[in-house]
């Protein structure tokens, strides 16, 4: 009976009751959402670089380190050595030393020099690989491309296409992207005379001549000794780069942001992996020493450099004597990740305190609400006590709408919080540049919006009370 009565009385006062539903949900939600979305980003992150045991880079800022080497979203802090890069891939506890190369790009996309070793790398040590072709291959030389999963839908590229990429990491829309082997670029329009297919050739011929030049005077320049032909070597691996520049693109243009005149072809499309690598391009290392006109050894340096040791007792030891030394740093992602999440936990406190603030307005609003309605309805509380309920009846309808109300509002708010970090985790992974995991709701989250209960309870208390201690011939 008192809930039939209740929800009678609830539809009466349908403006009031979507009301306090509608700011006990906004309530809810906001309490929810951020940390929900928070959690979200850790454990992305987390997910994202646990492939990558030990980050050597430039000596600066870790979390600069990490952002730029592993997520790419941050400018890198400069170049390590390539005598530093050689003396890790060479100690007889790596297991595995990746090179990271960064400095250019594709239409906002990084482009990430790299050697085979970055195909080789997995979530632990009898696991699958971290990256797999989806179509095509993996790059064998100079001036090959694989695309990430993200970067070959965006921009409908697939294996046998072909760009020019942009100094830096910022697209300036100056790069290009040329018709592949197998057709026109798309968007170009079909049928273009016998003149334009001539000379395409004949262009597609001077560029695969002066690429095998390239090759050709770098091998002579790897093979040389230290004597006097090495000068002339340089000399003529550098006049070979310049053809091979105007054989693709033609002459670079301006200062930074230009474009490479080197073309980049495209040769393998990496499967998903739901990691900053889906909106990279992986090419050899050698092409952006060569784009940058590091041909010889000392003048070569390397972003970062991915490290995996043979035991894991050897990774503190390598990355204190790389600490010790004046031209690298050994970074632990976890360890960033832990500096981060301190800070994360700082902003939750602060976010925590305000979300109680709210919970207090919607608790005052719940009140101002029940009081109302306990005086719209004095006529019907009078019209029940004349038809003989008692004191307790009319105090528990007034206490159980107010509670149906406020669990209706929480639950709606759950609701539109998982809603709302599903959204929000969409753009930031859009952002971000990896996959976020769905949204979990613990017991600690839930607790944030529990006291909302027993706070439009009590809220309701005092109407209530009043509602009970109604007379028939006060009120009807």
């Amino acid at each position: 009976m008192i809930a039939w009565i209740g929800l009678r009385n609830l539809r009466t006062r349908a403006f009031h009751t979507v009301l306090t539903i509608a700011v006990v949900a906004a309530a809810t939600a906001t309490a929810l959402v951020v940390p929900m979305t928070l959690r979200q980003v850790d454990r992305g992150a987390t997910e994202a670089v646990q492939v990558f045991d030990l980050l050597v880079t430039a000596k600066g800022s870790a979390t600069q380190a990490v952002l730029s080497s592993l997520f790419y979203l941050d400018a890198p802090i400069g170049n390590v050595p390539y005598a530093v890069f050689a003396a890790l891939a060479d100690d007889p506890r790596t297991r595995r030393a990746v090179p990271i190369g960064l400095g250019d790009s594709f239409r906002g996309h990084p482009i990430v020099g790299t050697d085979g070793g970055f195909f080789e790398l997995s979530l632990d040590r009898s696991g699958p690989p971290y990256v797999r072709l989806d179509r095509g291959r993996a790059f064998q030389g100079p001036f090959e491309a694989v695309l990430g999963a993200q970067v070959a839908r965006a921009h409908g590229l697939d294996v046998g296409a072909r760009f020019t990429s942009t100094h830096g990491l910022i697209d300036l829309g100056l790069d290009d992207v040329h018709a592949d082997d197998h057709g026109d670029e798309p968007g170009d329009e079909h049928g273009d005379d016998e003149h334009a297919d001539h000379d395409h050739a004949a262009t597609t011929t001077d560029e695969a001549a002066a690429r095998a030049e390239v090759v050709r005077r770098q091998q002579a320049l790897d093979a040389a000794p230290g004597d006097a032909n090495r000068a002339a070597l340089l000399e003529a691996l550098a006049h070979a780069l310049e053809d091979l520049a105007l054989a693709t693109v033609g002459e670079a243009t301006g200062e930074d942001g230009h474009v490479h005149g080197e073309a980049y072809e495209v040769v393998g499309v990496l499967a998903p992996t739901g990691g900053p690598v889906d909106r990279a391009i992986l090419v050899d290392i050698e092409s952006a020493w060569l784009v940058h006109g590091q041909v010889a050894p000392e003048l070569r340096g390397v972003t970062a450099v991915l490290l995996t040791a043979e035991r894991p007792g050897d990774y503190y030891a390598m990355a204190q004597e790389i600490d010790a030394g004046p031209d690298a740093q050994a970074v632990f992602t976890g360890a960033v990740f832990g500096q981060l999440r301190g800070f994360v936990a700082q902003g939750e406190v602060a976010y925590g305190a305000l979300s109680a603030l709210v919970l207090a307005l919607a608790a005052l609003t719940i009140w101002l609400n029940v009081t109302s309605g306990a005086l719209e309805r004095r006529r019907t509380s009078a019209l029940l006590r004349a038809l003989g309920a008692g004191r307790s009846l009319i105090f528990t309808l007034v206490v159980a709408e107010t509670g149906w109300t406020v669990v209706a509002g929480i639950a709606l708010g759950t609701v539109a919080a998982y809603g709302l970090t599903h959204v929000g985790g969409s753009l930031l992974a859009a952002n971000l540049g990896f996959t976020l995991p769905p949204a979990e709701l613990d017991l600690a989250l839930v607790a944030r919006v529990l006291p909302l209960i027993p706070l439009g309870l009590a809220a309701a208390l005092v109407p209530a009370w009043r509602s009970s201690r109604s007379t028939p011939l006060e009120d009807l």
